[in-house]
């Protein structure tokens, strides 16, 4: 069974933590339900995005499946913001967390990434 959004994002905060990264939420979502980004600010001014992807996720199970919603290689941060604020269009209840790490740190697994 999927976790609730809040609760993901709150494990997902504790184990950023744990590894030592900064990270924080950008925008709260629905707390049940909200589809979550992942921003990387890779502090040179350069971000990807992770989107949740639901076509390669299993209801039953919570292993989430991301793609780069920005595409392969990282962008510049008007363009990542561009890409979240069309997600937030078309979903209000979109939960934002960033993530700063120059080494671009993430804590998704790559078997976990499929490209848009």
């Amino acid at each position: 069974m999927r976790l609730r959004a809040g609760i993901w994002v709150a494990a997902y905060l504790r184990r950023c933590a744990a590894e030592g990264l900064a990270v924080y939420i950008a925008r709260r979502g629905d707390a049940h339900a909200g589809a979550i980004l992942i921003k990387v600010d890779y502090l040179n001014g350069e971000t990807m995005v992770y989107a949740p992807t639901t076509s390669l996720s299993d209801p039953e199970h919570d292993d989430r499946q991301w793609a780069r919603l920005t595409g392969p290689e990282p962008v510049n941060e008007e363009r990542a913001e561009q890409a979240i604020a069309r997600q937030v269009s078309f979903d209000p209840d979109i939960w934002v967390i960033v993530v700063e790490d120059r080494a671009g740190t993430a804590l998704i697994d790559e078997s976990m990434i499929t490209e848009l």
